[in-house]
């Protein structure tokens, strides 16, 4: 592995890992109304808003919730 390949996947990790924080900030955000209309409930908002910004759900290899 080159260092450049190496410093483009650091790179592409730690954006995802921002783009996820921004996400369930914003999940963490929406009022029950909006839940509703989206289809997930409260409890399950929270669940997700207090996931650590590195836990992702789509990282190849990862078991499904």
């Amino acid at each position: 592995m080159s260092m450049i390949g190496a410093l483009v996947r650091v790179h592409e990790r730690v954006a995802r890992w921002s783009e996820l924080a921004a996400q369930r900030r914003q999940l963490h955000g929406l009022d029950g109304r909006i839940l509703k209309d989206i289809g997930v409930s409260q409890a399950e908002a929270e669940w997700e808003a207090r996931r650590p910004f590195w836990d992702d759900p789509c990282r190849p290899g990862r078991p499904r919730r």
